[in-house]
């Protein structure tokens, strides 16, 4: 489980991993040679096919089947360009536009921070406090969107 924020110039994420009972650090954030930054909630081996799918040039034919199932994996793209694009259960991108964004188990706490004043990081750290689902920590890129 996971929560990832964007505050307008901010992207972060926690870190916390869940195996059975026991959590692990993990990243959840990552920034391509390209320039795109990559972040994602669930699990953590289908994101990283994820990941390979979209550098290896996100093709509709490729796109993994394991992302047809109810446990699919929400991958979300934050271009170079100022574009946030978002994967759910299909190879069809969905477009995002607002100025604040969350996803993730700890979402609604995130953006009540956000509403009430706080950053992208300061958000993650909240929805950290109270959901035992997100911790260990945040990790954060910053992208101007045009």
């Amino acid at each position: 489980m996971s929560v990832i924020a964007w505050d307008g110039k901010t992207i972060a994420a926690d870190r916390q991993a869940t195996y059975a009972d026991v959590k692990e650090s993990a990243c959840k954030i990552k920034k391509l040679s390209n320039g795109d930054i990559v972040a994602f909630t669930g699990n953590l081996s289908k994101a990283m096919s994820l990941v390979k799918w979209y550098e290896d040039g996100a093709s509709s034919k490729k796109y993994p089947k394991f992302q047809e199932s109810d446990d699919w994996i929400r991958f979300v793209i934050f271009r170079k360009d100022g574009k946030i694009l978002f994967y759910e259960s299909t190879s069809e991108p969905i477009e995002a536009y607002e100025d604040k964004l969350a996803y993730g188990c700890g979402r609604d706490l995130a953006l009540g921070a956000m509403e009430m004043g706080a950053d992208a990081i300061t958000a993650v750290n909240v929805a950290c406090k109270y959901s035992v689902y997100c911790g260990m920590g945040v990790d954060s890129f910053e992208l101007k969107r045009k």
